[in-house]
């Protein structure tokens, strides 16, 4: 780089950029003090890229690690969303019976009974991923037909299934990852985006029986949230305590 000699690299991953005391920046100081370096190039990282995923956001881009089920990213633009044939029955069926006023418990029974295996199977089938739900492992047979009843909620509230993409739904942190979740009313939400699985009708009357099933939200704000880690998906936990009856 420019013939220059790089003598070090210091970085305090999770520490604030507001206090001295961090262990990377006095090794750093410590080697200025000793005339081991000339210069010195920072990087804000996490800004930026925060600021390139807003950028993809407004446009309507999809910017997920994972395709939402039901869909997948395009050969030729991989920000954008087509339809997987091989699964998107699966979601008109859970729309279907939540339309009929069935909740999440006895769609995810239906689903067991039909014996219409997982997210987590169809994505480890696809090379998307390689894990396992605990129900898998407990069962290697039958595992992969017992959904997760908070898939399903998630399903039937995401509004990509009626075409749009959805961003910033979460509070991020770099490093740390998932803090907690947004109000739908901060989310940015773009239209019109990609062939919808169900049409809006379906989705947003879905929606209305939803809101009239649910509790009060408590929401609060745990100091371990983002940090601690689920053992089988590898994703950020965050405290979660409302209640959805549907």
């Amino acid at each position: 780089m420019q013939g220059w000699q790089i003598v070090g690299i210091y970085q305090d991953d999770g520490y604030t950029g507001l206090k001295l005391n961090r262990p990377d920046l006095q090794r750093m100081l410590e080697d200025v003090k000793k005339h081991r370096i000339d210069l010195i190039i920072t990087k804000d990282i996490s800004r930026k890229v925060h600021s390139s995923y807003m950028v993809k956001a407004k446009k309507g881009k999809f910017t997920g690690c994972l395709d939402p089920f039901g869909y997948k990213k395009s050969e030729e633009d991989k920000y954008h969303l087509e339809i997987d044939p091989e699964t998107a029955w699966i979601v008109r069926k859970i729309f279907d019976y939540a339309v009929e006023g069935h909740g999440s418990n006895y769609i995810r029974r239906r689903l067991e009974k039909e014996k219409i295996a997982c997210p987590t199977w169809w994505n480890r089938n696809k090379g998307l991923r390689n894990t396992y739900t605990k129900h898998e492992k407990a069962d290697p047979e039958n595992g992969r037909y017992i959904w997760d009843f908070s898939v399903i909620e998630d399903m039937l509230q995401n509004p990509v299934y009626y075409g749009a993409i959805v961003s910033q739904k979460y509070v991020y942190r770099f490093k740390f990852g998932v803090i907690k979740e947004k109000h739908p009313d901060e989310w940015i939400v773009v239209e019109n985006q990609h062939e919808p699985i169900v049409d809006r009708n379906t989705f947003f009357t879905v929606q209305n029986l939803i809101r009239k099933r649910q509790h009060p939200i408590n929401e609060e704000f745990s100091l371990f949230s983002g940090i601690i880690k689920c053992a089988e998906c590898g994703k950020a936990l965050t405290i979660r305590s409302k209640i959805k009856a549907l």
